[in-house]
Parts: C-alpha cells; structure tokens; sequence
C-alpha cells in the first residue's frame, strides 16, 4: 500500500512553499480517489463525489466511504517509464545503426505515406501535376505501453489494447510493384467495404498510431482522396454495441455535437435521426497556406458511406477539388499547392464540435515540406550534413484505471448507476465528462475542494441557474474546459527511451496535446531515486538501510533513513552510489522494535535530480525568480545537459539559431507589471499546435544517461498542483487528485524521455567534435541568414499574373494553381479566388 512519500528534497521544498506560499500549497485531508473532503453549512463533514481518473499506479489505498479501515484497490499495473523504446517515422531514420540501437518492443513504428509511381513528368500517374495519396479514417487497437493490456487478435476480431481512431494510406493500382498491403476490418471482424461494396485494404502491415506521415517538396503540390471507413450506426442498448459512436465522452449539448437543425422544434425531446452523428471527421492541414475548399474548415466534414442513423451526412463548407473526380458517399477530395518553404506541418480533424475528442483520439500525423534551401543544408559540407533526423510528436493522455467505478463512478453507467457499455475499459482513453465545479452553495464556504472549474451561476454572487449541469453519466456527459491527462507520449508510446551516439542529432517536435504548453530541457539524470512505500511505526531511531544490486547485476549504494517524531520513516538522506546500478536494486529497511517496518523501493537513471528551490549564496544558476520555495524543488543546475539549438518553427528555419540552456520556468513577480505571474524564465517553450527544428548535439555527453524533462504549468500560467505529477508528490486524493508518484514509474508529466548516449560512436569510433563549442549555433550562425535570404530571392521569381491573383501571390511564394482551381463557385454565391 502507497501513502504519501517525499524524498527529503521535495520533504524541504514542501515545507518552505507551505511557509512562503500558505494554503495555496497545502493539501486536503487524505479522503481517496473518487471522494473528497468537504463541510456542509451546518459544520458537519461529508465526503463529496469526485470523478476524476487517473492512470493505473499499482495498489493504493482505498479511502471511500464504504472501505473498510486498511483497504486497497487495483488500479493496475503502474505505468514504468522508459521500457519501451521510442517508435521511429519510416523514411526520417534511415541509419541502420541507429535503428539496430532501437528496436521496437511493441512491434511500434509510425508509416510514412508510399508515392504512387512517376509517370514521364515526374508527378504521380494519377494526377500528371502532383503527387497522389488516398488517405482513410479507420477505428483500430493499439498497445501504447508494455505495461498496459496487449492487442488480442482472434481471427479477424481485435480487443484488448488501447481503442484509437486514426489515419491509414489506402492502397492504389498505382503504388510500387511490391507494396505490402493488407485488409481493412472493424474491429468485431466485418470487413470494412468501400462505397461500392468491395474490400479496402490499406498499405503496410496494420494501422499504426499517428500515420501515415505525408513527406513533400515545396514547390510539388500534394492532391489526396480522403474516405471515412468508421463504423456507423448509433450506440445500441440491446447490443451495448457503440456502432458509430465514439469512445470518449460527448457533451451533445454542444452547438453541433448534437441536435441538428431539423430537429429544432422539439430541442427538448429529439429523436436520434435529428441529432449529428460522431463518426464525422475530415482533414486540416494545420499551418497550410490551402485553398479554402481544401483547408478543412470545421464544417467541412463526412460521414461513412452507409450512416444512415443522421440526415447530415456531410458538413455545410463540404467541396471536392473542382477538377477531381466525385469518388461518391464517404468521400472527399483535397488539393495543397505546397508553395511554402522546408518546415513541419501535421494533419489532423477538425470537425465542428468534435476536434478535441477526434485529434484525443489520434486523427493526427505530420506533413513534411521540404525545399532546396534544407537539401543544402543537408549536403556534404552543409551544417546539417550526415546528420540522423528524428520526428518527435508529443501529447499527454490518461488510461482508464483497473478502479475506474471507484476513481470515477459515473463511467460507463447511466444516470441510475446501472452498468452501460459505451466508453473505454482499462487501458482505454480517460477523458473528463462531469463538470466539477469550484464552487458548491451547499457547503459552508461555497467551495468545493474538488472543484477544477468555475460554474457562473455559482461564482459570485450565486444566483439561480436556468438549466442543471449536465450530470456526467454515459447519457449526459459534460464538456469540459480542458483535460490535462497525466502521461506522456512521444510517437505513440509513453514514457519512450532512446538509444543515441555521441554525436548531434536533428530532432523535429511537434507538441500535438490538445492543452499543455511544454518547457523542455535535458537534465542528466540521477543515478539512483528511493521512494517510500510505507513509512512504518515504531521507530525510536533511524534504521539502518540496505540497498542490494538486483540478482545478477551490479552495483553499490548506501543511504540513510529519515524518521519524525511519530516513529515512521519519512524519507532518505546522504544517498551515495559508489557503484553504478545495472538494474533497480532492492531497498530493505530494518523492522522496529515494536511497530511494522517501513518499506521503500528503488529505480536507476529515471528521475532529474533535485535540489530545494531556495537562492544559493552568491551567484545564482537560474534567473532570480526560480527560487520561489516551490514544492517539489527545481532540477539541480550541476546536472544540466546540452544545449537545444533551435534552427526553425511552424514557419520555417529561423533566420538565426536560438540557443537554448536548460531553464526551469519562473513567473514575473513584479506587480506594476500587466504579465505579473506569467512564465518569465523557461527554456525550450512550446504551446499546443506549435512546431520546432531543433539540433541537440551529445558529442559531450558520451556514457551519458540523460532525460528530457517538463515543467511547464498547467493551467498555464495559472497552475493546479493536481495536474502536475512528478515524483516524490503528494498524496492529493483528498481533492480529486491521485496518490503520490514513485520513482520509475508514472503518472509524471514531467519526466518525459530518457536519452542514452552510447560511449563511443559506431565502431567504436570516438565521440563526435563539439557541434557547437562556443555555444552560438555552431554552424547555423552562418546557414540560416542564407536559408531566409534564398526564400526572399524565390518571391522574386514568380511569374506575373493578372491583378486578381497577384494579391494572393503576394502572400505566397506560389506557383500557379490548376484553371479549375483559380475560381470556385459555391451554389448561390458569385465567384471568388479561393485564398483570399
């Protein structure tokens, strides 16, 4: 059973922040996952449903109402971080060593789309003027963690692992003799027709999370055929069969999630024909300079061919590229002229009403635009020349816990509490569905230390409300303001690890979650992390701590116990490694005289190490505002890693590098300022949506085990402790929050990726030269003035064109667009240029 475990860092700085910072750093009363504490007017206390999830953690404590003193609950198998190596993208990392360094566990890597063969004018058969892809929307398993239930195929029946919907490349005649294909089921094993009735089949070998990634030329437009091969239907009581619907929860409430136009004269009472179907989905080129036929407007959506559960079968803006054929139901077509310099750009939904649940639920991948500028680059001679390129797509998500009916009562079950089938079971996507409110006129304050947001009829004053908030179960579920899931994922995998060489190495990130902003720096990690299980009882002197090598491994460390004036051990001082661990070892505390001996456990190379957020005498690391007595502490500057040299954005490479250290966030606290209490300090600082080009060179890191580490606020810059999980937290329960976080293993947002740096290069080759010794952007300082100027040099060069498309050529570097393209008609409306 875990209680609440701090190391003596985090004990320190839990402390000073309790003192500096008051109640706003206090936690509630232990009450256990899915109760917490509260006081009604009269003063009497009472437990107050909570109903929000967190991801397996092992065997925890059970505090509801009903348990009986000393009880426990399975959340399931804790989450262990970095087991799985990191999924590479087909195409980007092609160096055999490297890949040979990281095999993939879970059978995880993430497509890149096939081009269909070259006809005579170097484009795709298909279209003779640019490349060709089909691209479908289909619902699958996947497995995201080795510690999280594995995909189960019998027959052609798939279960277990983790529900996603997501894109595929379909197969064409015209792809290259020898393409591997396979075919399209659903998941109870129907074969997925097209809309005339044939079997699909997709390319590769199955569908894989976040694929397949599109790899494009500037200058080369990119046409696609897009089909929506989802299920359809509506969820059946009879059944408890989903069809159509999704498996995260939908607030149908929602302008556009749920009741239709045609059912507007009974809002109150609408039959299911009335309501939008949530099988709708599209493509969004996000950071594309598109026509707007083809940007994928919120309305510009489909339905599966065969829905027949909706009279909306497809979204208001809806338009096939003019000169491509109508591939008929369930179909759309896109046209990108692709007149944008090299950068990273992703794909993904955005359907009106429906985008946060289908991007959650993995309708996403990366579109690749490359030009000459980066092929010069990437030439002998050139800065990024020789250099390996590793894709990065981050994103958080939560796992439906073995304990979801104690975690979150209203799962899965209508508004009665009876058992209803409709979203995920353990291992699935968590996804919040009940509107906690902050404020609650029934206890004595008005609060509710749950609470996660506001409610207006009950902020102040309260006031009657006109209609209830929705109640959360399975037929009422709630949109909320924002999520913020508790683990991290890198290409699909959480917690990923990646073997590297002593060398430099270009990283393209893309920070797809859907809330969280990222503050990233690369810290070396500790060398071994203790973390308290059980304190014990009983002790009148600190008991001696032994800490053996793992049978079969190697290693040697001492440690000291900590122990309060109650007789429990609280945590571990002087822990010195004078060995280094092959393996986590075992920790045994010796057993009291008269109490129950305390128990700890042990992880090696998986946390940053720490140090108590309090100004050092003299010069001071970090920038002043740093040591603010936060809880938790600030990651220790003596184990800063190498720099993160950022050479481009969603917008292209940057006319000069921007070299970045490893710099915890702090806020502005000068008061007369209008920013008082945003970040002020941070290192590499990404919000949702947004991309970075970025070259981390490891030459100086040989034998180095380093971890990419986060810890950006959330809300940002508002922050709740409850959604910042680290190790070594605390117990939050008592506010709808989960148990503290155990070195090595998760939930922790924090500590995102861990980075092995070999000791010598491929062959034993000695580590690379320093990419960057003076710490300027090493041979970007020179590069990217060139890259902006050619970029400026290729607007000159565009043809003359009428007045009428010499606006728009203004706005891009562009070539001309196909005749059917230079005017679109929308039925009722005159002709006008599609990009202005």
């Amino acid at each position: 059973m875990q209680k609440t475990t701090l190391r003596p860092v985090a004990s320190a700085c839990i402390i000073l922040g309790l003192i500096l910072g008051g109640a706003a750093f206090a936690p509630s009363s232990i009450a256990g996952a899915g109760w917490a504490d509260n006081i009604d007017k009269a003063g009497n206390p009472f437990k107050q449903g909570t109903f929000f999830a967190n991801s397996p953690q092992g065997i925890q404590a059970d505090y509801s109402p009903n348990a009986a003193p000393g009880a426990t609950r399975d959340t399931g198998t804790a989450l262990r971080k970095f087991v799985d190596n990191l999924p590479m993208v087909d195409g980007y990392t092609t160096n055999p060593t490297l890949l040979a360094a990281n095999p993939s566990l879970l059978g995880k890597h993430i497509p890149t789309a096939i081009k269909e063969n070259v006809g005579p004018n170097g484009y795709s058969v298909s279209f003779p003027d640019a490349d060709y892809y089909e691209i479908a929307v289909v619902e699958y398993r996947e497995q995201l963690h080795a510690d999280l239930p594995p995909v189960v195929k019998t027959g052609n029946v798939v279960t277990g692992g983790t529900t996603l919907r997501g894109y595929i490349q379909i197969a064409t005649a015209n792809l290259p003799s020898g393409t591997k294909t396979y075919q399209l089921f659903y998941l109870n094993g129907t074969p997925i027709p097209d809309n005339k009735g044939q079997p699909v089949f997709g390319v590769g070998d199955k569908p894989h999370y976040l694929g397949p990634v599109i790899d494009s030329q500037s200058g080369v437009p990119v046409r696609l055929r897009f089909d929506n091969y989802l299920p359809t239907g509506r969820f059946d009581p009879l059944t408890n069969t989903r069809g159509g619907d999704t498996f995260i929860p939908t607030d149908v409430t929602v302008p556009g999630a749920g009741l239709g136009p045609l059912g507007a004269a009974n809002p109150a009472a609408p039959l299911s024909v009335e309501m939008y179907s949530q099988n709708r989905t599209m493509i969004h080129l996000h950071g594309g300079d598109t026509p707007w036929i083809s940007d994928g407007q919120p309305h510009s959506w489909i339905t599966p061919a065969g829905e027949t559960g909706t009279p909306y079968l497809r979204g208001e803006t809806t338009q096939n590229v003019p000169d491509m054929p109508d591939f008929g139901a369930g179909t759309q077509t896109y046209y990108y002229p692709n007149n944008q310099s090299a950068r990273m750009q992703w794909y993904h939904d955005h359907t009106y009403a429906a985008t946060r649940i289908n991007v959650y639920a993995g309708v996403v991948s990366a579109f690749m635009i490359h030009d000459a500028t980066e092929a010069k680059m990437k030439a002998a001679g050139g800065a990024l020349a020789g250099m390996d390129e590793i894709p990065l797509i981050y994103e958080t998500k939560t796992f439906v816990p073995k304990d979801i009916s104690i975690e979150d009562s209203k799962w899965n079950t209508d508004a009665n509490g009876n058992p209803k089938q409709r979203w995920g079971t353990y291992g699935d996507l968590w996804f919040p569905h009940v509107y906690e409110a902050n404020q609650n006129p029934n206890s004595m304050d008005g609060t509710n230390p749950a609470g996660r947001w506001d409610y207006g009829p009950w902020f102040w004053p309260v006031f009657p409300a006109p209609l209830a908030l929705p109640a959360g179960d399975v037929d009422n579920a709630s949109a909320v303001q924002e999520a913020y899931n508790d683990t991290p994922l890198i290409n699909g995998v959480a917690y990923p690890k990646l073997n590297v060489e002593p060398k430099a190495y270009r990283f393209r990130l893309l920070n797809m979650d859907g809330q969280r902003y990222v503050n990233l720096g690369l810290y070396v990690a500790e060398p071994l992390s203790l973390g308290l299980v059980d304190g014990g009882s009983g002790y009148t002197s600190a008991p001696a701590v032994t800490i053996a090598a793992a049978a079969g491994g190697t290693g040697a460390a001492t440690a000291t116990a900590l122990i309060d004036s109650t007789g429990a051990v609280v945590g571990f001082s002087n822990v010195m490694v004078s060995v280094p661990f092959s393996a986590a070892p075992t920790v045994t505390i010796a057993a009291s005289d008269t109490g129950v001996a305390a128990s700890a456990i042990a992880s090696v190379n998986t946390e940053v190490p720490m140090v108590p957020a309090v100004a050092p005498a003299g010069v001071t690391p970090y920038g002043v505002n740093t040591y603010d007595g936060r809880p938790g502490g600030i990651p220790d500057p003596l184990a800063i890693g190498p720099n993160i040299i950022q050479i481009g954005t969603e917008g292209g490479f940057l006319a000069q590098p921007n070299v970045i250290r490893s710099t915890p966030v702090s806020f502005q606290q000068l008061r007369r300022i209008v920013t008082v209490l945003n970040v002020l300090d941070h290192g590499l600082y990404l919000g949702p949506a947004e991309r970075a080009d970025l070259v981390i060179d490891f030459s100086q890191y040989a034998g180095k085990t380093l971890i990419l580490y986060n810890d950006s606020p959330a809300p940002n810059p508002g922050f709740d402790a409850r959604v910042d999980y680290y190790t070594g937290d605390l117990d939050q329960t008592g506010a709808g929050g989960a148990p503290s976080t155990m070195p090595g293993q998760g939930p922790n947002t924090r500590t995102i990726m861990r980075i092995n740096v070999a000791a010598t290069q491929a062959g034993g080759a000695a580590p690379a030269p320093a990419f960057d010794p003076a710490g300027t952007g090493g041979p970007f300082a020179a590069a990217l003035p060139m890259a902006k100027r050619s970029r400026t040099t290729l607007a000159a060069s565009i043809p003359v064109r009428p007045r009428s498309l010499t606006l728009r050529c203004r706005r891009l570097a562009c070539r001309p667009l196909p005749a059917s393209l230079s005017t679109v008609r929308v039925p009722g409306t005159q002709p006008f240029l599609p990009l202005l």
